[in-house]
């Protein structure tokens, strides 16, 4: 896998964002299995590093892809109920369920910069 590239801030003043905690929806450099799998994969199709709008959708789709896969479910209000039903998917960008509203929880991913560097905090 390829070295994710720092963001500019982090290259300029990153004396003054030393230890800095923050979170984001995705983190490449994560060692999450399924993370770096799907890093791994995408670098060697796109010859570049996925960043978070690929890897939500790749989530997203695998999520859909799983419930309409489910022969149970022919209709809308059962591809509905189905997707309700999604727990604790295990994604590229964390694990994500539905709540009672229809909106996606998702485990943010917790990051520190520690010697210039981003590294996710575990």
């Amino acid at each position: 896998m390829q070295p994710v590239k720092q963001p500019n801030g982090l290259k300029n003043d990153a004396q003054y964002l030393e230890e800095a905690i923050f979170v984001d929806s995705f983190f490449a450099h994560s060692p999450y299995l399924e993370t770096s799998n799907f890093v791994d994969f995408y670098f060697k199709k796109y010859n570049r590093i996925p960043e978070n709008i690929e890897a939500l959708a790749y989530d997203t789709a695998q999520i859909i892809t799983g419930v309409l896969n489910n022969t149970e479910v022919k209709t809308r209000a059962q591809f509905v109920s189905a997707l309700n039903k999604v727990e604790n998917y295990k994604g590229v960008t964390g694990k994500t369920y539905f709540d009672s509203n229809r909106v996606a929880q998702k485990t943010a991913f917790v990051l520190r910069i520690r010697d210039g560097k981003l590294e996710q905090v575990k």
